[in-house]
């Protein structure tokens, strides 16, 4: 798939401090992308140089794979975005607030229906959006981003301040908007639950680096943990490390424990079975996005 948001070696300096370094980001389309990185981490920073609101110290930025400083006008026509709240008039409806959208655009009122109806706001057009909820609101700045039809949705933040239930709510709103419109995302959050549940695909940085870069399911493979169970773990360590597969004992659990990819569980227990041992125990625990997160934010080096 081609890249919808690709960087190189994009740099942003505040006089001695550098905020992004030599940033390398890839977005494919129709991803859910995922950007994570600690406070500090440069995440805002970048979503702003993307967006051209502040403009990078070195290093290049293109969009559908074309540069952003030649192409403005016709790459942000095509570019939704939701940074930090929301801004609406309190006194104007959810319609006339993006009545006033449009007419900015210079575009008619057809897609102001369809824009409500896809947020899930057709019921609350002619509220005053002063007392709309704050999962409302959110919806209504999502709304905002999506009344132009652009290409690429860029959403910083977009669950902050949000309970359970709303935080739910603009959750399936995001999938429904990838999986069943087609759009693109690129979606920075500190809940890595909600990543966790939504992204098919990460980066992660940290200091302005680029930690890591990949597809959601391979990050947290990484972390896989098989354990394993039998009557005899010292022999049974010994088997299986003449067969390719490294185990570590953990008395405290009385069990075999084994990183990494190279973890066949059908492979690990045909071995032992075979070979007379009581397999009474075999279960692979996969770490979450969160035990991942601060796994990386602990390394020094930089993965790609």
């Amino acid at each position: 798939m081609p890249n919808v948001i690709e960087t190189i070696n994009l740099t942003k300096q505040y006089r001695n401090q550098t905020v992004v370094n030599q940033l390398n980001l890839e977005v494919q389309e129709g991803q859910i992308h995922g950007f994570l990185g600690p406070n500090g981490a440069g995440k805002t920073t970048t979503i702003k140089m993307l967006l051209d609101l502040i403009t990078p110290t070195s290093g290049r930025i293109e969009l559908f794979g074309m540069d952003l400083q030649e192409n403005r006008n016709e790459i942000l026509h095509n570019i939704g975005a939701f940074v930090d709240s929301p801004s609406y008039y309190g006194h104007l409806t959810g319609y006339e607030n993006l009545l006033v959208i449009q007419k900015m655009l210079g575009k008619d009122e057809e897609a102001i229906i369809e824009t409500l109806e896809t947020v899930g706001l057709l019921h609350a057009k002619d509220k005053l959006a002063k007392e709309y909820s704050l999962g409302m609101r959110q919806r209504l700045g999502l709304a905002f981003a999506l009344l132009n039809k652009p290409k690429l949705l860029i959403l910083d933040e977009p669950t902050n301040g949000l309970d359970p239930s709303g935080i739910h709510e603009i959750r399936q709103l995001i999938k429904s908007l990838a999986y069943e419109k087609g759009y693109t995302i690129f979606l920075s959050s500190h809940n890595l639950n909600e990543i966790e549940l939504l992204a098919s695909h990460v980066s992660l940085i940290q200091e302005g680096h680029l930690l890591y870069q990949g597809s959601l399911e391979e990050v947290l493979k990484e972390g896989d943990q098989v354990e394993i169970g039998t009557n005899d773990l010292l022999q049974a360590k010994d088997l299986l490390r003449h067969q390719g597969f490294e185990t570590e004992l953990n008395k405290e659990k009385g069990i075999l424990t084994t990183h990494g990819k190279n973890q066949s569980l059908a492979v690990m227990n045909q071995v032992l079975v075979h070979a007379g041992f009581e397999v009474f125990h075999l279960y692979r625990k996969r770490r979450t996005l969160e035990e991942t997160f601060l796994a990386l934010t602990g390394r020094s080096e930089v993965r790609q």
